[in-house]
């Protein structure tokens, strides 16, 4: 499905895991640039390493 969001900008807060995580792989397979957002830095590292493979050009991590 092709969403228009290719390269579009993308902030997903507690993307680290659950819905947040699901919402920011979505993001990813529609081309959008998406930072990464969590509390947790081993959660919000492993979400960063999974993402990688999607496409590593257009995600970002922040740890608040």
């Amino acid at each position: 499905m092709d969403l228009g969001l290719k390269d579009k900008r993308v902030v997903v807060t507690g993307s680290s895991r659950g819905i947040g995580y699901a919402i920011a792989q979505a993001f990813l397979e529609e081309g959008a640039r998406v930072l990464l957002n969590g509390v947790d830095k081993s959660r919000l590292a492993q979400a960063d390493r999974k993402s990688t493979r999607l496409n590593s050009s257009h995600r970002n991590t922040s740890r608040m």
